[in-house]
């Protein structure tokens, strides 16, 4: 059965997974990686410069690699977030401004949240009227 999720990181941390849209866990939060399976649907969480929903999308398939990719791994020439996952982007806004708020009653202290299915699609509901755009099956993909 397929779940949803809120995926929670900063601008930098965004605008790297997007280049080959992959998402990592560190081996301190490997079972939340564990419970993430293929099929599930995600809402993209900036925390930093705004703090707002900049997209979805889906988990085609997760993996663990032993490469180095974040740019802090790089840096300290250690694998940090070995755990991965591999994502279809549904959608991804260019102006970040423009993203969908959520309520303030959900804590988002971690790097992935699961939401329920009725949450989810009243962020998805939001963003297609505040995008302008239709959203194709997210909720049934």
């Amino acid at each position: 059965m397929k779940k949803y999720y809120i995926l929670v990181g900063d601008e930098k941390t965004w605008q790297y997974a997007f280049k080959d849209n992959i998402w990592g866990f560190s081996p301190k939060t490997k079972g939340l990686w564990k419970t993430t399976l293929p099929g599930d649907i995600f809402a993209f969480y900036v925390i930093r410069p705004v703090k707002k929903i900049i997209g979805f999308g889906r988990l085609i398939e997760k993996f663990e690699s032993h490469s180095l990719y974040w740019p802090d791994e790089l840096l300290f020439k250690k694998i940090m977030w070995p755990f991965r996952l591999q994502l279809e982007i549904i959608h991804i806004i260019d102006n970040w401004e423009e993203g969908i708020s959520i309520p303030s009653t959900f804590i988002l202290n971690q790097g992935r949240k699961k939401v329920n299915e009725s949450d989810f699609s009243k962020f998805v509901k939001n963003a297609e009227d505040k995008w302008k755009i239709r959203i194709p099956k997210i909720l049934t993909m």
